[in-house]
């Protein structure tokens, strides 16, 4: 894994073939954080060496003007809303995003629906996302962010999953109350499991305590 020195503090680049971006573009569960709440994230990030992957010991670059940028800037209420993309808050470039295989899939075979909207919205919709990040605050005030986002990704998925259970049952024991139950019930242990799991997984990467 490629390494940067910024300020005196090792920084780890983190790109793919990592973990966790594969993750990202695979999970079909986090086609909901794309298309619906906007989340986006880069294709490369620099993370503290040793540190957890959150907004707090994280910078997003600027390839064109080469400003860096803290990741709480695109954390709490700032993380959504982005579906126009990414921009450098200090040139307004875009910065290259990874986005889900199946978010991909589904804006390729809709695009008759939204690109004209994009079109019209575009300019409207990126200088909104530029003004979340020049109002984020910074990463002193915002606490719990990571714990948060990982509740959120296990309620996204619980939901796909529940959905998806509830179609599975209706087809095998046809529709009833109980089916919608079994399926509601099933959907929710998938993503308490899988927002436990994400956590365990994150923390996994955690090999030392952060630079002082």
């Amino acid at each position: 894994m490629m390494k940067k020195i910024i300020d005196g503090i090792e920084y780890k680049v983190w790109k793919l073939p990592h973990p966790l971006l594969i993750h990202w573009i695979l999970n079909p569960g986090l086609v909901i954080n794309e298309l619906i709440l906007g989340q986006r994230i880069p294709k490369q990030t620099l993370v503290i060496s040793g540190g957890l992957p959150d907004p707090e010991s994280s910078l997003i670059e600027c390839k064109v003007c080469e400003s860096l940028h803290p990741g709480t800037l695109w954390s709490g209420k700032a993380m959504f809303g982005h579906y126009n993309g990414i921009f450098c808050p200090t040139c307004e470039a875009k910065i290259p995003q990874l986005l889900n295989i199946f978010s991909i899939i589904i804006l390729a075979i809709t695009v008759p629906l939204w690109k004209p909207v994009q079109m019209i919205y575009g300019e409207r919709v990126k200088q909104r996302s530029l003004a979340k990040l020049r109002d984020a605050k910074n990463a002193a005030a915002i606490e719990g962010v990571i714990r948060n986002s990982f509740v959120k990704m296990g309620m996204n998925f619980g939901l796909l999953m529940g959905v998806f259970y509830i179609v599975i049952f209706s087809m095998e024991n046809g529709p009833s109350l109980g089916t919608i139950v079994k399926g509601v019930v099933a959907g929710a242990a998938a993503g308490v499991l899988f927002g436990i799991g994400m956590k365990l997984f994150a923390s996994a990467f955690n090999k030392g305590k952060k630079p002082s």
